[in-house]
């Protein structure tokens, strides 16, 4: 029986150990002011916000999105993950977007630790960093992504 119940708890250790690597294999994660009420947000929801086509938070205030460079490798997979599109796909959104006068696409910051320096300020801000990037979580947190989206 104390075999039985070590296999058991070591088969929930090992699925649990899984679960957590599995979530890490992100090459980015998603940061936000640590006084911002969200802690999960769908990629649907992320594509709208770095895209413009939704401005406010949940709690009604203005949401700031950063993007990274165009040629950041970050940017690339964010891009492809998020919204389905390359950077090159977006980069012309955004000019027919400009040209037709409608919106004007998010700050593009050249440094991660820029991003994460914006973001501990503005309370409002969204943006994304490497994985690798640490993080203070008592200015900074990150949002799981919601990545299926129920319909």
């Amino acid at each position: 029986m104390k075999k039985v119940l070590l296999i058991i708890m070591c088969m929930n250790l090992l699925f649990l150990v899984t679960m957590l690597l599995a979530n890490d294999k992100d090459p980015y994660k998603v940061i936000v002011n640590a006084a911002n009420p969200t802690l999960v947000i769908s990629r649907g929801q992320l594509s709208k916000f770095f895209l413009k086509k939704l401005t406010k938070w949940d709690n009604g205030k203005e949401v700031h999105p950063l993007d990274l460079s165009d040629n950041s490798g970050v940017r690339k997979v964010f891009t492809k993950e998020i919204h389905k599109k390359t950077v090159w796909n977006i980069r012309a959104y955004w000019q027919n977007q400009i040209f037709t006068g409608r919106r004007v696409p998010p700050p593009k910051i050249t440094n991660e630790k820029d991003i994460l320096i914006l973001v501990e300020k503005d309370p409002c801000a969204i943006g994304y960093v490497s994985a690798s990037l640490p993080i203070d979580s008592s200015r900074v947190k990150v949002l799981i992504i919601k990545k299926q989206e129920h319909h």
